[in-house]
C-alpha cells in the first residue's frame, strides 16, 4: 500500500470525487463506486461508507439492515414496509451501526430510491421501541412529509429523529391535534440551532383554528435566527418584523397578503441587511420591495393568480426593481401568473414597453416571465435585451419549458433574425423557451457562430411554412440544437400542422449534424 493512502485527508478527497458537490442532493452519487470503495479495504471502508449512508430518502434503507424476519412488503413486491412482530433490543445492532453516519434524511430527489416506505405503524413500533433515544444521533437535516402514510397524522413520529444536531428542518404539515401542535412549540428547545427553516401547511379546513395555528407557527419562527425561510402561512406583523432584523438572513420565501400599510409599518428603518433570494406570493410583492431601502437581491421570484389588475400590477412590479435594486447584484428574475388559456383576462400587453426598466440589469442571468395574459413582443426588442444581457442563460417567456404552452397575443412579432440577435449576443445561453414567426425566413446563413450551448428549444405554437428553409437557419443559429418542442393549443384545425413541421425541422438538423461529423471523421483520418 503506497503511503500517501495512510493520510486521511487523501482518503476524503477520493472519496468525495463520488460524491454530489450539494451535500443535499445525492441524485449524482455514484452509489455503486461508493459500495466497491467500502469493500476494497478497511481503509476506505469507513470513509466510503460515511458517504455512502450520508442521506437517506426515508428510514428504509435502515430499516432493511434488521433481522428479515421482522419486516415484510405488501404482497406482490408491494412499496410499504410491515411489521411481521414486535421488535426486540438485539435487533438494533445492525441498524446502529449505519444510523450514525446519516446526516441527511428526506431531501433525496431520486424517485427510484423513494419506492419503499416504512408504513406508519413500523414508525410508531420504533419510537415506542425507543423512547428516549434519538434514531439517527447525528442527523442534520431533515425533511418531513405526512405525504405517504396511511395516517395524515404522522408529524408525531419525528420526536424519534429530531435533535440538538439538527440545522435544517422542512415540515409538511397535515391536520394536527392538541399533542402534535405542542410538539410544535417544543421544536425551538429540542432544536435550537436551526439555521434553514421550511414550513408547508395544509392544515386550513377550519378558519377558526386555522388562525390559532398560524399564530403558533410564528410563534416557533421567532424563536430563531435564520438563513433561510420559506412558508406558505401569510405572514404576521410580529413575525415579519422579526424577519426584517435578522442578521444573517439570505434566503427568504413568503406569503404576502396584508394592506400595503400593514407592509410598511412593519419593516424597520434597515430590514434584510443580507437578503439575497427573495420568494414573494400575494399582490402585495411591490409594496414589499418598495418599503424596501437599496437592496442587493439577486434573485427574485413573484407568484399570484390572475386578475383583472395584472397589468398594472406587473407594470408597478418592475419599475419598483428598477428603483430598488442594484443593477450589478440582480441575476434571476421569475414571475408566474396562475394560467386560464381558454379565458385570457387581457386581450393583448406590450410586453416591451412593461420590460424595459430590466434592461438596465446587465447581469441577468435566467429570465422566466409566465403569465395569464396574451402578449406580444418584436424582433427590436428581443435584440436590445440580448445586448443588455451579455450573460443570459435561460430566456423563458410565455413558456416555462416544462408547460410547452404560451400566451402570445395572435401572431408573434418575433422572426428568425430575433433568434439570431440572441444567439450573437448571448453566448451563454443554453435554455430558450419563446413564440416566433418562422412563415418568413430571413437571411440570417452569414452570422458569425457564437452560440454553441443551447441543443433545445421550446416554441410553443410558432408557426411555420417552409420546413426546410428554416432547418437551415436554424441549424446555422444555433449548431448544437438536437431538439424542437411545440404544440397547437388549444387545438385548432388549421394549426395542428405546425408541430408536425417542427418535428421535420428537427429531424433535418439532426440529419445534417451527422453529415457533418461523417466529413469531419474523414478529413481527421
Amino acid at each position: 500500500m503506497h503511503a500517501c493512502l495512510s493520510i486521511p485527508e487523501i482518503l476524503t478527497i477520493i472519496c468525495n470525487q463520488l460524491v454530489s458537490n450539494d451535500e443535499l442532493d445525492v441524485k449524482n452519487q455514484d452509489l455503486a463506486s461508493l459500495t466497491a470503495l467500502a469493500r476494497t479495504s478497511h481503509i476506505f471502508s469507513e470513509l466510503a461508507l460515511n458517504a455512502l449512508w450520508y442521506g437517506l430518502p426515508n428510514l428504509a434503507p435502515l430499516l432493511l439492515c434488521m433481522p428479515s424476519d421482522l419486516l415484510d412488503r405488501q404482497p406482490g413486491g408491494g412499496k410499504r414496509l410491515f411489521l411481521r412482530r414486535s421488535i426486540v433490543s438485539t435487533d438494533w445492532s445492525r441498524f446502529d451501526y449505519h444510523a450514525k453516519r446519516v446526516r441527511s434524511l428526506g431531501f433525496l430527489h431520486r424517485s427510484e430510491a423513494r419506492q419503499i416506505t416504512p408504513d406508519s405503524e413500523v414508525l410508531r413500533a420504533i419510537r415506542l421501541s425507543r423512547p428516549l433515544a434519538q434514531l439517527c444521533p447525528n442527523l442534520r437535516h431533515l425533511n418531513w412529509s405526512y405525504v405517504g402514510y396511511n395516517d395524515v397524522q404522522a408529524l408525531e413520529h419525528i420526536y424519534s429523529l429530531i435533535g440538538p444536531e439538527i440545522c435544517r428542518l422542512f415540515l409538511e404539515i397535515g391536520k394536527l391535534d392538541l399533542a402534535e401542535t405542542s410538539l410544535i412549540r417544543s421544536i425551538p428547545v429540542i432544536c435550537p440551532r436551526i439555521t434553514h427553516l421550511s414550513i408547508c401547511v395544509y392544515y386550513r379546513d377550519h378558519p377558526e383554528k386555522s388562525d390559532h395555528f398560524r399564530e403558533m407557527i410564528w410563534e416557533t419562527v421567532c424563536c430563531y435566527e435564520l438563513v433561510d425561510f420559506w412558508s406558505d402561512l401569510p405572514v404576521s406583523q410580529r413575525a415579519l418584523l422579526h424577519l426584517a432584523g435578522m442578521p444573517a438572513l439570505r434566503k427568504l420565501a413568503l406569503e404576502v397578503s396584508g394592506s400595503d400599510a400593514f407592509i410598511s409599518l412593519s419593516l424597520p428603518q434597515c430590514p434584510f441587511p443580507a437578503l439575497r433570494d427573495l420568494d414573494l406570493t400575494g399582490k402585495m410583492a411591490p409594496a414589499f420591495l418598495e418599503a424596501l431601502p437599496s437592496c442587493m437581491i439577486e434573485a427574485i421570484r413573484i407568484n399570484s393568480i390572475p386578475t383583472i389588475d395584472d397589468v398594472d400590477f406587473m407594470a408597478r412590479f418592475f419599475q419598483v426593481l428598477h428603483e430598488r435594486c442594484s443593477r450589478q447584484s440582480l441575476s434571476r428574475i421569475g414571475v408566474y401568473f396562475g394560467t386560464n388559456f381558454m379565458q385570457p383576462y387581457h386581450p393583448g400587453i406590450d410586453l416591451a414597453d412593461m420590460l424595459q426598466p430590466l434592461l438596465s440589469f446587465v447581469n441577468l442571468q435566467d429570465i422566466t416571465i409566465s403569465i395569464h395574459h396574451l402578449f406580444r413582443l418584436d424582433n427590436n426588442f428581443v435584440e436590445a435585451a440580448a445586448k443588455s444581457w451579455p450573460r443570459l442563460r435561460s430566456l423563458k417567456l410565455g413558456i416555462d419549458g416544462y408547460d410547452h404552452r404560451s400566451m402570445w397575443g395572435g401572431r408573434s412579432n418575433i422572426t428568425l433574425i430575433g433568434l439570431a440577435s440572441l444567439a450573437r449576443h448571448c453566448p451563454d445561453l443554453t435554455s430558450l423557451a419563446i413564440v416566433i414567426d418562422a412563415t418568413v425566413v430571413d437571411h440570417v446563413l452569414d452570422i458569425p457562430v457564437s452560440n454553441t450551448k443551447l441543443d433545445v428549444l421550446h416554441l410553443g405554437n410558432s408557426i411555420i411554412e417552409n420546413p426546410t428553409s428554416v432547418a437551415a437557419c436554424l441549424s446555422r443559429i444555433f449548431p448544437c440544437l438536437t431538439s424542437i418542442y411545440s404544440y397547437c393549443f388549444p387545438p385548432i384545425l388549421a394549426e395542428q400542422m405546425y408541430p408536425d413541421r417542427w418535428n421535420e425541422v428537427a429531424r433535418l438538423i439532426n440529419k445534417s449534424a451527422d453529415v457533418r461529423k461523417m466529413e469531419r471523421n474523414k478529413m481527421d483520418r
